[in-house]
């Protein structure tokens, strides 16, 4: 439960976006971590001069998956958050330079059905066509096009859950185009090392 002696500091893909205050001093504990502890949160290489934590921390929760407000909310609140949507997806959304025979894969939600238990859209419009439902967390996508971004969401199903299905989130990916692209030095730049690596 979060209380007025608490900070609640928030990241959503390694970004600040809050932080809960008013903090006091709690009594000493020497279970708790001490005073001038160094933290680094990043994606990035260790800050050469880390910033210097004055505090403790009694509670620290790190997950792979983003986290609802409504999932913040029920975990300040001594919650356990529940996942039921699809999650990691492969490819990353987003991701490019996607070979064309790629075979998509999910985590699935936590209470997904035993059978068949997920809807699978994909192609080349949001959120993508219905392409079944199934058992498995793959789905080969066949043949594909090169220079072409493609859509897909995972709707998980339960028939015996009340709240069943659960929308899953749209993910994309693209498929390079099968010619050289993205060159560097850019294409017409004037003034270039001489021996720059190509």
């Amino acid at each position: 439960m979060v209380g007025a002696g608490i900070a609640v500091v928030i990241f959503l893909a390694m970004l600040l976006i809050a932080v809960l205050l008013p903090v006091r001093r709690v009594k000493h504990d020497p279970r708790l971590w001490r005073h001038g502890l160094h933290y680094h949160l990043s994606d990035e290489p260790p800050d050469p001069e880390p910033r210097e934590y004055r505090g403790r921390i009694d509670d620290i929760r790190v997950y792979d998956t983003d986290l609802s407000m409504d999932q913040i909310i029920l975990w300040m609140n001594g919650g356990y958050p529940t996942f039921n949507k699809a999650m990691r997806p492969y490819p990353m959304n987003a991701a490019t330079d996607v070979p064309l025979n790629v075979v998509l894969d999910w985590v699935p939600g936590e209470n997904v059905g035993d059978v068949n238990g997920h809807d699978v859209y994909f192609g080349t419009t949001s959120p993508g066509v219905f392409q079944g439902n199934q058992a498995a967390v793959t789905f080969d996508t066949g043949t594909m096009l090169a220079d072409t971004t493609y859509y897909w969401r995972i709707d998980e199903v339960n028939d015996t859950h009340p709240n069943s299905p659960w929308k899953g989130d749209v993910w994309s990916f693209t498929i390079p185009p099968k010619t050289a692209y993205d060159p560097d030095p850019a294409d017409g730049i004037k003034f270039v090392d001489p021996e720059v690596e190509l």
